[in-house]
């Protein structure tokens, strides 16, 4: 019974995390350059590839629930739920960590539109500072 009320709560969990952060995401992002070109977008691509990962072992650990659920065998729960359930857990850390290292990297979104960096590049890497940014801005001109 805790499984299956448990598992109605995860797909709740899953739905308000996405409600509310694809609209952020696309706010700090704009566009599919902002995603690529850049290292706060690139720490978001590993973490929505990890989540999707995180949501296939729960897939598969739901699947083991309801096979029990309608043959009431062991098999399943007893053999592969444990590697499941680690295998999530050590992704579910994975994206915690990715999202750690998030809060460290300036969101496109700070970068002024067209302005030029004076490098050969246009990207900037993660140890530029906002304020560095705004200056370069200033200095170089649009």
């Amino acid at each position: 019974m805790l499984l299956k009320r448990f598992s109605g709560l995860g797909i709740a969990a899953v739905i308000i995390l996405l409600v509310s952060g694809t609209p952020l995401a696309w706010y700090y992002i704009h566009s599919f350059k902002g995603f690529i070109g850049t290292g706060y977008g690139n720490l978001l691509m590993v973490k929505i590839m990890m989540m999707c990962l995180a949501l296939g072992f729960a897939w598969l650990n739901r699947q083991a629930v309801e096979k029990y659920f309608s043959t009431r065998s062991l098999y399943a729960l007893t053999t592969r739920v444990p590697y499941y359930i680690e295998a999530e857990t050590l992704i579910l850390l994975t994206i915690l960590f990715t999202a750690a290292g998030l809060t460290s990297q300036p969101p496109p979104s700070i970068y002024p539109s067209g302005c030029k960096l004076g490098r050969s590049t246009e990207y900037v890497s993660s140890a530029d500072s906002a304020l560095d940014i705004a200056n370069s801005c200033r200095i170089v001109g649009r």
